[in-house]
């Protein structure tokens, strides 16, 4: 599946659902709500199926650990979809990103916020 999202979508696209993958990532313990809330909420950002949603998941969580960790994930794919697209990848990745946020009891964690910062400082907003 994930061959095929990068031919049909581009490298960018999977990219900006990457990053999600990554921030959440960035949590200690993220509740199950939460991870549930991030999957549905990609796939309807993405426009893929629920299976395609898990898959890019499972492809996130192997981008992440290529990178040497999360933090250094979302601050190098960040950098690398501004570049590409500039600001048009911006607000799909800030959706899932809220879905994240809003979803289950807890407020962010400190490395989400410093995640944010650097996903403003990628994009130069």
């Amino acid at each position: 599946m994930a061959y095929w999202y990068f031919r049909l979508r581009g490298i960018s696209d999977a990219g900006r659902d990457l990053v999600n993958v990554a921030f959440l990532e960035l949590d200690d313990l993220p509740s199950q709500e939460t991870r549930i809330a991030m999957v549905r909420e990609l796939q309807n950002a993405a426009h893929v199926s629920l299976h395609d949603a898990e898959e890019l998941v499972i492809l996130g969580r192997w981008l992440m650990t290529e990178c040497g960790g999360p933090e250094p994930a979302v601050s190098r794919l960040s950098r690398k979809l501004h570049k590409l697209r500039g600001t048009e990848h911006l607000a799909p990745l800030m959706q899932v990103i809220n879905a994240i946020g809003t979803s289950g009891n807890a407020p962010l964690s400190e490395r989400q916020i410093s995640a944010l910062d650097d996903i403003k400082c990628a994009f130069k907003v």
